[in-house]
This record gives C-alpha cells, sequence and structure tokens, in this order.
C-alpha cells in the first residue's frame, strides 16, 4: 500500500461563510453554528483553520454579532481564525471595537485597484489584520493584453 502525498495534517481547511437574506436580520449563535458545523461534517475535521465571513447588506447590523459569534467559535477551539470578505474600514472596526478577533480581510487590491490604501491598510496594520488581496491576477492580463496590442508594457 502506498502512502498518500498528503495527509489531512498537512492541509489547512478555509471556507467562507455567508450571511444573505433573511438570516442577516435576525442573527443567531445557532445559525452560526450549523454553517460552522455542516463542512466539518462534511470534511470529517473536527475544525476550520480560517472561516471569511461574506455579508452583503450593511444595512442589517448583524454582522457584529456574527462576528463575535464566530469569535466565540475560535475561543472554543472550532475554528482557527475569524477571517473576512469585502468588508469596508467602517463595518471592520464595528466589529473589532465589539470585540471581534478579527484576523484577516480578502478584499480587491490591485496596482488598478488601490481603495485600501485611503484607510484600510493603515487601519488593518495598527489592529493586527492582515489583507488577503484579490483581483492581482487581472492587472498582470490586463499587462499582458497592453503589450500584445502595443508591443510594450505603459
Amino acid at each position: 500500500m502506498t502512502t498518500p502525498c498528503l495527509t489531512l495534517t498537512d492541509v489547512r481547511i478555509f471556507t467562507k461563510m455567508c450571511a444573505v437574506g433573511r438570516e442577516q436580520s435576525n442573527m443567531t449563535n445557532d445559525w452560526v453554528t450549523q454553517k460552522l458545523d455542516l463542512p466539518m461534517r462534511r470534511l470529517g475535521v473536527n475544525k476550520l483553520d480560517l472561516v471569511q465571513m461574506y455579508w452583503n447588506d450593511y444595512g442589517q447590523k448583524g454582522y457584529v454579532d456574527a462576528a463575535l459569534y464566530l469569535t466565540d467559535a475560535k475561543a472554543a477551539g472550532k475554528i482557527g481564525a475569524v477571517g473576512l470578505t469585502n468588508f469596508d474600514t467602517k463595518r471592520m472596526a464595528e466589529m473589532v471595537d465589539a470585540g471581534a478577533e478579527i484576523s484577516s480581510n480578502q478584499i480587491q487590491f490591485s496596482l488598478l485597484d488601490r481603495r485600501p490604501l485611503l484607510q484600510m491598510t493603515e487601519y488593518c496594520a495598527s489592529n493586527g489584520v492582515g489583507l488577503l488581496p484579490y483581483g492581482v491576477v487581472r492587472l498582470f492580463l490586463f499587462s499582458i493584453s497592453i503589450f500584445v496590442r502595443y508591443g510594450k508594457l505603459v
């Protein structure tokens, strides 16, 4: 019998918890727990290394409660880190000020889209929140298309 190249201890499990619609106006710890238990059960693990929360309606303030419930799950050893996806600085600060332990925020950030430099990078640096940028490949593809079209990078 051959040994696998990777074992479960070699893999880090990152997932997203998407809150959209009704659950945003009625956020509960039970709902968050269900959203954590499902991938753990499917993957046969007892801990998720990173859970990134996505929220699409800032008018519904339940994101603060959800971040606190995730922080409680972290303290209980159910998850390793609480992350965010596409949150702005103001909302992230609300969660941190309420006591949520935010480890990272995955955001659009590239040479074409430098909005995080306005406030977010400074806030994150002073509060120990890492940034996970996406969209950087788009710049590469854009640069290549310019090169192919004009024969030089501009």
